[in-house]
């Protein structure tokens, strides 16, 4: 289900939405009757699991392709840190 949890991080990121977004009743309620069977993550998941998962693999990527690129790009990061954890 890795490719599907990408999907659901890429989705909440570009629309601007909160990982509790997933935890709401009525978000379970559309996607139990896309797809009974599917459970959808958690905010916790998504923050502690696939969120890093996700972070490492784009970061993998665009190191490689920097790498590999002759022209000397710069790259910038920009994050955030969550204070409560």
């Amino acid at each position: 289900m890795p490719y599907f949890e990408t999907l659901l991080l890429r989705m909440a990121v570009s629309n601007g939405l909160s990982f509790t977004f997933f935890e709401n009743q009525e978000t379970r309620e559309v996607f139990t009757f896309i797809a009974p069977a599917l459970k959808l993550p958690g905010r916790r998941r998504m923050s502690d699991r696939i969120l890093p998962r996700s972070t490492k693999m784009l970061t993998r990527s665009i190191t490689k392709i920097a790498q590999d690129d002759k022209s000397e790009v710069t790259a910038a990061f920009d994050g955030w840190t969550n204070f409560k954890q």
